[in-house]
Formats: C-alpha cells, structure tokens, sequence
C-alpha cells in the first residue's frame, strides 16, 4: 500500500497556511517534481523527485523505481535503513533504492546506509528485458550489508544486467557481506551478467571505492566493453579492482589508483583487456574473506586464470611494492604485452624488448635524510629528512618524531592514512611529537589519518619551537564513532608557530551538543601560550575551524581565513582564554559564530566577520548556533575584551554579542548592524554602520526553492549606489547567485557580477562597474542563481528597505516556467 501524500503548495500566503505547510512537511519524503507528491518508505516511485529531507526506513525498501525516466534527486540528504537486518540469499528484500528493468534512471546526490543492499539494479529474469542507461552520480553509498546470518550477496551497489550506464563520482565504503563464493556480499560495486548474455558497455569512474569488506569493484559472468577509470581504490578486503570471469572482455582499465587492498590490486580473469596509467601499489596479501583465494596473494596486476587471461595489454602503469609479485600471469603463453611500465618483479611477463618492465620502481618511498636513511609508515624520525614520493599508511602513524632539532620536509608529496578507524584517543597521526622541540613539519599534504598532526607534550613537559608550515591537512577524522580527532592537534605547545597551512575537511562524528574536545576541528589547542598562527584558511571542517580550550595565553592569531565551518570559525572555549590578540582575520560563512570570546582580557582587531549563520550541525550547541558575528558569550568568563576596527555584518544572529552580567567589555571604530550588550565609545552600537543609506534589501524569502534564471525589474525609492549583491541561502545549503545582470539601456547603465565558487564570502558578488540606481526608475535585472537560493513567491514585492521588485519570468532548473518567484537578494555598496 503506498504511503503516498500530496504536498501543500509553494506559494505561502498567510502565516496560518505557512503553519499548515510545515506540518504537511513534518515526515521527510521524496517530492515529485510534477505533482508535488510526497514518496515515502517502501514507495514505488512514478515520477521523478527531489529529497526535502533525511529520510529514514525502519524496515523494507527504501524507494522502488516504477517507471522509465525517472530522477531522484537526493539534494544532499540521507536515506537510511535505521539497521540492516539479516540479510540473507540475495538480499532484495532490504535495499534502498531498487529498480527492476527500467531504463533512464538518474540517481544523484544522495547517500544511502544501512540497507542490505544500497542500491539494486536488476533485468527482469521473468521477460529477459535488460536494464539499460542508468546513471548513479555524486552518491555516498556505505555501511550497507551484512555478515551475521547466512551466505549473502548483498553489495554497496549492485547491478545485474545492465547495460549503457555510468556509475560516477560516488563514495562507496564499509560495505559488509558474507561468504567465499564468486557472488558472495561485501563489494562496494558489483557487476554481474545476464547468464549467456553478459552486461556491456557500462563506465565506471571518478569514484573513491573503500573499506569495503570484500572486493572494491568485482565483476562475473561475460561482462564486456566497460571502462573503469579514475578510481581510488584502496583498503578492500578481497582486492580493488577485479574482473572475475573467464569471459571478462574489452575493458579499458584506466588512469585508477588501486592500492592498499588486501589481496590483488586489479585482477584479469579474462582476455583482449586494455590496463594503462594506473598506480597499483602496496597491495597485501591474503585478505578478509578467505586466506586462499587466486585473488587474495597480493599481486599488483594479476592475470591469473589459465582458461581466459590472455590477450591482454599492459602500457604505462606503476606497479611497485606489492607483498604479492607486481605483474603475475598464469603462465608462459599468456600472450599478455605492454610498454613503458614501472615495476620490480614480473611472473611469466615483460615489456616489450626488456626483461621486467621498461622502468624499475623508485627506492623505498618515505622520507629520506641526508645520509640516505628512509624513514617510511610507522618510522621513528631521528634526523631530518625530505619526502622522495607519496607515502601510504594503511595502519598506525605516519611518522612518529623521535628527537629534538629536525625537519621533516615533505617536498609536496602525499602522506596519506589511507582511511583509518579512530576510537576515542587512541589514534594513528600522520605525524606525531610527542616531547620534542624545535620541530620543522613543511611543505607536506597529510590526509586520511585520525589526527592529520598531532604535537603533544605534558603539564610538566611542554614541547616549543615547533613549525607546521605550508601543509595542506585534509579528510582526517572519522564520522563513524565520536572520537577526539582534529586535522591539527596540540597540547601543551608553546613559543611555536603555525602558518601558511590549508587545514580543511576534518571529519567528525556529530553531537548537536558536543564535549569541548569532541573531534572535527580544524585546529584543536589544549593548553598553549605564545604561539603564532597566521596566514592559514580553514575551511570546511565539521566542527571549528580553530578551537582553543584550557587556558591558552598570549597567543598571536592573525591573518587567517574561515569559511564553511561547523561550529564556529575562531572560538576561544575556555573561560580562562586569556590575552591572546586576533588580528586581520576574515571568520565568514560560517555555521555558528565568527569569532567566540569565551576568555577576558583579549584583543580583538581589524577582523572581517561577515554572513556566519544559523542552522548547522551544531546549533544547538549554545557555542555552535545562531549566527552571531563576535560572541562574548560565556557569563562566568568573556569579560576585559577589547574589539577596535573590526568590520562585522550580515550575520544571521546579533553582530556583537555580550551576554548578560559580564563586564568591561569595550572597543571602538568597529563597523556593525545589531548589537547586544555592547557599544562602541561614546555611540550606541557599533561606531559605523554596515551599508549606506542606499540598501535594497528584499528581506529573507521561503524554503523550499529551486535553482534556475530570474528575471524582472526594480524600482528604487530612493537614489542607490550599488557595487555588490547578497543572497539570502536556504539553511543548511550553499544557496548563492551565479550571474547576475541589472541594467537600463536607454540610461546607459549596466552592471554584472559572477560567482567566483565556494570560497570565502560566497554568498556576495562582486558587480562591476559599481552603478547607481535612480529613485522611481526601472531597471531589468537578469540573477542565475545556484544550490538553494530563499525565494519569495509573489509577482511583485515591496522590498523591506529600498523600492519594489517584479517577476517577469524565472525558469528553473528543470526548464519549468513561472511568473511568482522573486530572488531573495540584497543589493548595498560595501
């Protein structure tokens, strides 16, 4: 029985409909893109359709495709399976998106977990029809499967008879099955055949494929004409990349990294496959599901079936420091060529005119000192030393420093955790001191590990003069369980300096209301006076982006960037924060507070705090939400501080915050809107405003929205002199401006501004010329917006400060055509 519910409209007209709106969109569903219908759990989808919100399903399917040319837009949202269940036999009975023999598909940007399978696609086994251009894209698919009852064959996707589609740009991971045979569960992808027939001409690329607890991408009977390109392919428990089938024919192998598997980086069961520009390196053997399998040796390259790998060809790939040997065959007579390869130990194979590979692998990767000592995964560093190429870590630390005086130069190469499992605090580092001083980390790209740095000493034993320069510190952490993992972690540093680093994409387990040392932060200090740090960008990182606790003093944070941040971009947590100076830093467009003073006695100046705002995965952290600018906001602390020259606008919440009963507080020649408990000397609020009079500002408009073209016209009230246009974003999206164009020919005026990505403050563009729009004239304007822009749903609208707006058309994404939606925008010379 579906579970179907029709949608109230989109058009808000009242404050009571407004409320009945909400309440129909109380259970999060699917929303078709025609009727405005809502699919739910278990539903079997007609039309295409557009997630509003997580969606979870307790038990049975998620979503059952019912028809051809259907879309499912996910919108970045979740369908969960709450718990997998016993998966047993096939496993159809528990996926999230199944679809049976119907073609055009589109499944996009959504993830799928704890479902038996995530997503099923099959041919009809009753007709025969044949499943054909399906696209999966921009899909997080993972933690699917099972491995507690019986034999399964239940897989991250899993696609049996099809053909003509792509599988692009999706994360697949920590899939889990159970079973030794050719079907059995656990591969992140699995392709398989119609019996006879085989599955043709599908593509496979630009996918991160890991953890998974059999193969990566696995494939069985007579699948043919596939290209499997630009995969990262690492960590699988039965291989990376594995064609299985005897039959297995005509694939392009292509431009992949398949390195770090247990078992055999890519194998070739069949013949007259192409295998060029691959990195395949560090594969081990033996794997998860079975000790003796022809797979689970750890070769790189493997052809190792005498009753089909022949023919194949092998040109321009790396293959080095495999456990198993780099490219095997089965044998004299394989008829396998190639060219231009880099390897070290060959079965039964070698490029054309050579003995082994035309190149022989560099030495031992790590990092190398001067007396040519190689420090690699796990190593003590007792001396300096410079990076001769990537280094993959698939256990434990990176490098651990081992004596005081020396520099570990990264030379712009990789260190990378490949992708850890962290506990608590018991984690792997991709470098960690733990008591050393006068420590140089330089130049280095740290990825993958619990903590991307960690520099700790004691309470009786402080570590100093340590440097972390120019490092780029990404993708550490791990959502799967809370832990206390940062991308830089310090306790107890002192007189060191951090600068010129990326420090972005720190994972993290979220708690709306975290402990002080919950992971996900940027930068995590414990107790640290004296340090430098500046010239960094932290971005995007789950939690803060730089995050000081327990009594941190006279530190010097100047000229960073944070955008994009969790809880906050600056936030000094500790009551006892205590005369540290921030200075020329830019905190916008983050979730929670730009700046949070939590200490007394700080100096706070010539800081950028712009459009921080509200509904992050933090907000009801009472540090984390709200939107506020600066926030002194601690009433047993936050007292003394003083704020000069700092311009702090657009926020969602109060500019600058001082919560009740602290005291002393004070500053001046700051530029803000709203204040709270705070004003500048001798002025009420802040000493100058954020805009000029001439602010045209729509106010804040509706969710949900759409993308696409407006167009229309504004009539100012008063003369406006405009350089830069602000939109209003749906909460918890990117919603911003893309183009935009207002002009007035027989005035001979015209501006335009383009998006320049999501860096910084990207929810303003920049118009050029800077134009001024005249009282009571008319002007065209043309705004391209993108994500999900807050849109008003009227013809015409009384702006909230500066004239009238008109719809004269808007045409979403999806080509639909409308004469009532406005773009919730401001426009203001700053």
């Amino acid at each position: 029985m579906s579970s179907t519910r029709q949608r109230f409209g989109i058009a808000v007209v009242s404050a009571a409909v407004f409320l009945v709106f909400l309440i129909g969109s109380a259970n999060a569903g699917c929303i078709g893109d025609d009727t405005g219908i809502e699919f739910g759990c278990g539903d079997t989808i007609t039309e295409s359709c557009t997630f509003d919100e997580n969606m979870s399903c307790p038990t049975g399917h998620g979503l059952v495709i019912g028809a051809n040319n259907i879309t499912i837009d996910g919108n970045s949202y979740m369908l969960g399976g709450v718990s997998a269940g016993a998966c047993g036999g096939l496993g159809i009975q528990r996926t999230g998106i199944y679809n049976k023999a119907h073609d055009d598909v589109v499944i996009k940007n959504l993830e799928i977990k704890k479902f038996c399978n995530g997503i099923y696609i099959k041919y009809d086994s009753d007709t025969g029809d044949r499943v054909e251009r399906v696209t999966i894209k921009n899909c997080e698919v993972h933690h699917n499967g099972g491995d507690t009852s019986g034999d399964n064959s239940v897989h991250g996707i899993k696609a049996i008879g099809m053909f003509n589609s792509t599988i692009k740009k999706c994360k697949i991971h920590h899939n889990v099955g159970k079973g030794t045979s050719c079907e059995a569960g656990g591969n992140g992808i699995f392709l398989k055949g119609i019996s006879g027939f085989g599955a043709w001409n599908n593509t496979i690329t630009e996918n991160e494929i890991y953890e998974n607890g059999k193969g990566g991408f696995f494939t069985k009977m007579i699948c043919k004409d596939t290209e499997v390109s630009y995969n990262k392919v690492w960590g699988n428990g039965q291989g990376g990349i594995i064609l299985r089938c005897k039959k297995t024919t005509a694939h392009d192998i292509h431009h992949n990294n398949a390195s770090c598997n247990h078992g055999d980086g890519i194998f070739v069961g069949g013949p007259n496959n192409t295998i060029r520009d691959n990195v395949v390196n560090n594969n081990l053997a033996g794997f998860k599901i079975s000790p003796t399998d022809i797979v689970g040796d750890g070769d790189g390259i493997d052809m190792g079936r005498s009753d089909g790998s022949y023919y194949n060809e092998l040109y321009e790939n790396t293959i080095c420091g495999n456990e198993g040997t780099d490219i095997d065959t089965y044998g004299a007579g394989s008829g396998t060529t190639g060219d231009n390869n880099t390897c070290d130990t060959c079965g039964d194979y070698h490029d054309e005119g050579e003995t082994y590979c035309t190149y022989e692998c560099p030495g031992e990767t790590g990092c190398v000192a001067a007396d040519n000592t190689v420090f690699s995964g796990g190593d003590t560093v007792t001396k300096s030393c410079t990076f001769n190429g990537n280094l993959s870590c698939p256990t434990g630390h990176g490098l651990i420093v081992g004596a005081d005086d020396i520099t570990i130069n990264g030379a712009g190469y990789i260190l990378d955790g490949v992708n850890p499992i962290c506990a608590w605090d018991s984690v792997s580092s991709g470098i960690l001191n733990e008591g050393y001083d006068d420590v140089a980390i330089k130049n280095l790209e740290v990825k993958n590990f619990c903590n991307g740095i960690g520099l700790r000493g004691t309470s009786s034993n402080h570590i100093e003069n340590n440097t972390i320069e120019n490092c780029n510190i990404h993708h550490n952490g791990n959502a799967t369980s809370p832990s206390a993992t940062h991308g830089i972690k310090l306790k107890y540093m002192f007189n060191s300096t951090i600068r010129n680093n990326r420090i972005h994409d720190t994972i993290a387990h979220v708690d709306p209301n975290p402990g002080c040392e919950d992971g996900g932060n940027g930068l995590f200090m414990y107790k640290g006076d004296y340090n430098l740090i500046m010239q960094n960008k932290f971005h995007n990182n789950t939690k803060g982006g730089l995050f000081m606790k327990m009594m941190p003093l006279f530190n010097n944070i100047s000229y960073n960037e944070l955008w994009g941040n969790g809880q906050g971009g600056i936030i000094f947590r500790c009551k006892l924060t205590d005369n540290n100076l921030v200075e020329y830093n830019k905190a916008s467009n983050n979730y929670g507070s730009g700046i949070f003073i939590g200490g007394n006695n700080n100096t706070v100046r010539y800081n950028t705090v712009c459009n921080n705002k509200d509904g992050g995965p933090y907000y009801e952290d009472w540090v984390g939400g709200h939107g506020y600018g600066i926030n002194m906001g601690r009433s047993d602390g936050s007292c003394y501080n003083e704020l000069y020259g700092n311009t702090v606008c657009v926020n969602d919440f109060k500019d600058i915050f001082v919560v009740t009963g602290v005291i002393g507080n004070r500053g001046d020649e700051n530029t803000c809107e709203t204040t709270f408990n705070y004003d500048d000397e001798g002025t009420t609020g802040c000493t100058y405003p954020c805009f000029p009079p001439s602010i045209f500002d729509t106010g804040k408009g509706t969710y949900p929205s759409i993308f696409g073209t407006h167009k229309g016209k504004i009539i100012p009230d008063k003369d406006i002199t405009v350089n830069r246009m602000y939109t209003h974003p749906s909460k918890g999206t990117g919603g911003h401006t893309e183009y935009v164009r207002i002009w007035n020919e027989s005035e001979g005026i015209e501006g335009t501004g383009h998006w320049s990505g999501y860096q910084g403050d990207y929810h303003n563009v920049t118009i050029s010329p800077t134009i001024t729009l005249l009282k009571n004239h008319e002007y065209n304007y043309t705004i391209m917006t993108g994500s999900y822009p807050q849109i008003i749903h009227a013809r015409e609208h009384k702006a909230k400060d500066g004239g009238n707006i008109t719809c004269e058309e808007f045409i979403d994404a999806n080509n639909r055509k409308y004469n009532d939606w406005i773009p919730a925008i401001k426009l203001f010379l700053w």
